[in-house]
């Protein structure tokens, strides 16, 4: 894939041990950089205003302001910066929270590089990452929360629109859609749009949840 520039990247992470390594691996990437690391949500809040990177890879546990708290600051001043949230392990009401922050993907730490990798594209590409077992918990959690207005307003879905929406929920791209279906990405974007219209959802986030709920994704 290519890029007009590399992705510059914010590190958060309160152990050194864990900034150094992927700050080691990150600059393996031809098409990412490390233009910052902060070991503290309040340093991470801090760089992230005056460095502007794309993506922060951000720590789910710190002390003092965890990754959730630093996430929503962020993205509050800056929500053009994609975040994607890496934990050692997470609860499902932590997962429900992190979401509620605005990030853009979880992954957690026991991930390959190469599954971080293809997560920080992603999120760069204005789409949602979840790890495999960050989607099953997320399917657990709202599997049976169904809501009879969502429903509704989910079946008044076109079988194009609920192709796309499908096919999103299950981690697709613009690009990867467009080509299983056989439209161009700007229609799979235009379609997307008019789906968060449709049902009032405002993020990629909330349309995963809606799928998962309605029994659109094939996890």
């Amino acid at each position: 894939m290519d890029y007009t520039h590399k992705i510059r990247i914010l590190v958060v992470d309160d152990h050194e041990i864990m900034r150094d390594g992927l700050r080691a691996l990150i600059h393996r990437q031809p098409f990412m950089e490390v233009v910052g690391e902060a070991a503290t949500g309040a340093d991470a809040i801090e760089f992230a205003s005056r460095l502007s990177p794309d993506v922060v890879l951000m720590d789910y546990t710190m002390p003092k302001m965890d990754g959730v708290e630093a996430s929503s600051t962020i993205l509050r001043q800056q929500p053009s910066i994609k975040i994607l949230m890496v934990a050692a392990s997470m609860s499902r009401h932590a997962i429900d929270s992190a979401i509620s922050s605005g990030i853009h993907g979880l992954m957690l730490k026991d991930s390959t590089f190469d599954e971080l990798t293809t997560a920080v594209r992603a999120v760069y590409n204005n789409e949602t990452y979840f790890c495999s077992k960050i989607m099953n918990a997320v399917a657990g959690t709202y599997a049976h929360r169904l809501n009879d207005d969502s429903i509704a307003n989910g079946w008044t879905l076109k079988e194009r629109e609920q192709d796309i929406l499908r096919h999103l929920s299950n981690g697709m791209s613009s690009k990867q859609i467009a080509r299983q279906i056989n439209i161009s990405p700007k229609t799979v974007d235009a379609c997307r749009r008019q789906i968060m219209n449709k049902l009032r959802i405002d993020s990629i986030a909330g349309l995963v949840k809606f799928a998962i709920r309605e029994g659109l994704t094939t996890l």
